[in-house]
């Protein structure tokens, strides 16, 4: 793992949030999801789709 892509893909996560904070209300709805999913006795899908964010962004400053 490329530790410096993955901290400058975070700073750019933390940069988007800061510029455009109600781009990101949605993802308080994730709670509601991550609460029912783990209930259910699922496997909360939280974590893949923050890999997923994580991913678009480490490529993005590729």
């Amino acid at each position: 793992m490329d530790t410096n892509k993955v901290a400058a893909a975070f700073n750019e996560w933390m940069r988007r949030y800061t510029e455009d904070p109600a781009a990101f209300d949605a993802e308080f709805q994730t709670v509601g999801r991550f609460l029912a999913e783990q209930a259910e006795g699922k496997e909360p899908s939280y974590g893949d789709r923050c890999v997923a964010m994580l991913e678009q962004l480490m490529a993005e400053s590729a």
